[in-house]
C-alpha cells in the first residue's frame, strides 16, 4: 500500500517499537542504522509480516543484531531471504534446535529378505513437529527438506546419537508405533530402521545467533 496509508503506518509504528524493545541491552552509543542491503528488505519484510509473529520475530531479531555495533558482522544480508522462504513452523524448528543441535532421525525400510531389496517407507521419521510444537507437525520431514536446503540444517546419514533412548523414544510414540506394527504384517518382508541425526550447519548457527535467539536476551561481550 501507498506509504501514506494509515495500515503502512501503524505496521512502521509496530516495527519502531519493537526493535526499541530488542535493543534494550545495547546502550545508546553502541546503536548504528543498519547497512541498507540489510535494513531495507528487512524493514520491508517486518512491515508485512505482522500475522505470522514467529516470523516478524526473526526478522526483528536480525534487524536488531544488524544495529549492534558488536553483533552487526553476523547479519548476513542473506538472511532476509532465508526467513522469506521458512513459513512460521520452521521458525519454531529453528527455535527449538537453537538448543538442540543435534537430533535423531530414521527411516523406516521395508526389506525384501530374498534379495536385500528395500523400499523407504517413511523418511525422515522424528518427533520433530510436536518438539517443536509446530502447527502441522506430520509435515516435519518437509520442514527438514526445506531447511536443508536453505543450508540451515543437514541431514547426516553416516552419523547417529551416541544414545540408543532418543530412537527408541521415537519407536515407541504411539502412531508410530501403529505404523510399524502394521508394517510388520506384511507377507515376506523384514522392517529394518536407519539411524542417523539432524544437524545444525555453521550457517544455520549463525542464523540462530543474528535471528532466532532474541536480541533482548542476549549478552554482549
Amino acid at each position: 500500500p501507498p506509504r501514506s496509508t494509515p495500515l503502512y503506518s501503524s505496521a512502521a509504528s509496530d516495527v519502531y517499537k519493537r526493535q526499541a524493545k530488542k535493543l534494550e541491552n545495547v546502550p545508546p552509543e553502541e546503536i548504528q542504522p543498519p547497512k541498507p542491503h540489510v535494513g531495507v528488505p528487512t524493514i520491508d519484510a517486518l512491515r508485512y509480516t505482522g500475522c505470522e509473529p514467529d516470523l516478524a520475530d526473526l526478522y526483528a531479531n536480525l534487524l536488531a543484531t544488524s544495529m549492534d555495533r558488536l553483533t552487526a558482522y553476523s547479519a548476513h544480508p542473506g538472511f532476509v531471504d532465508i526467513i522469506k522462504n521458512m513459513c512460521p513452523d520452521e521458525a519454531r524448528i529453528m527455535r527449538y534446535l537453537a538448543a538442540n543441535s543435534k537430533y535423531p532421525l530414521l527411516d523406516i525400510k521395508v526389506v525384501t529378505p530374498s534379495n536385500e531389496s528395500f523400499v523407504v517407507s517413511h523418511r525422515h521419521v522424528s518427533l520433530l513437529g510436536i518438539d517443536s510444537q509446530c502447527e502441522h507437525p506430520p509435515l516435519a520431514s518437509n520442514y527438514i527438506d526445506n531447511l536443508e536446503r536453505l543450508g540451515l540444517v543437514h541431514v547426516n546419514t553416516d552419523v547417529r546419537m551416541t544414545a540408543e533412548e532418543p530412537y527408541k523414544r521415537i519407536e515407541d510414540f504411539p502412531q508410530i508405533a501403529e505404523i510399524m506394527t502394521n508394517l510388520r504384517k506384511l507377507e515376506a518382508k523384514r522392517i529394518d530402521l536407519d539411524k542417523f541425526r539432524l544437524e545444525v550447519t555453521d550457517l544455520g548457527q549463525q542464523f540462530i545467533r543474528a535471528c532466532v535467539i532474541d536480541k533482548e536476551k542476549q549478552k554482549r561481550g
